[in-house]
Order: C-alpha cells, then structure tokens, then sequence
C-alpha cells in the first residue's frame, strides 16, 4: 500500500481558525485591562499633582518667611523660588497660595 504525497507532509504552520482564536483572546484581554490602565493613568496623575501642590506650598512658606511678605506666583518666580513652567503649572491646576 503506497501513502499518497499529500497525506505524508507534516502541517507546517496555523490554519485561520487557530489564528482567529489567538487574535479573539489576545482582544478580550485588552478590552479587559484598558479600563484599568485609564485609572492606573489618573491616579498616577493626581499623585503627581498633590506633589507639585506640596512643593509649591514649600517655596510659599520658604518665600514669606525670608522675605517677612505675602508671596504671589509671580513674586516667587521673579525671586527665583519657582521655575516659568512651574508658575504657569500652578496657575493651570488653579493652585491658590495658602495664608
């Protein structure tokens, strides 16, 4: 009995439907942890700013108490105290100079 050439060659490669499979759950993870990359992302983000926050509220408290005078952002960096970009951060998060 002679074995046909086309049954003796061993599978080389994926059919569509083991591809399809593979993209399907390779899908469902990413709707799956999207969500949680978003609120990993924010939460990362308001940690940063109450940093910042922190920080500026320092170089408020370093100015007035060298300087003996309420402090504005635009004293603090005319002083030195804070950077441009550090003053126009403060005015975007709306960040009030404590009393």
């Amino acid at each position: 009995m002679k074995i046909s050439p086309l049954r003796s060659k061993k599978r080389n490669g994926f059919t569509l439907i083991e591809m399809s499979l593979v993209l399907l759950i390779i899908a469902m993870l990413l709707i799956v942890m999207l969500p949680n990359l978003n609120q990993q992302k924010n939460s990362a983000q308001k940690s940063v700013n109450a940093a910042f926050a922190k920080n500026m509220e320092t170089q408020v408290m370093l100015y007035e108490s060298e300087t003996g005078k309420s402090a504005t952002w635009s004293d603090l960096e005319a002083s030195g105290y804070i950077t441009d970009e550090q003053a126009k951060k403060a005015g975007d998060l709306k960040l009030e100079i404590p009393k």
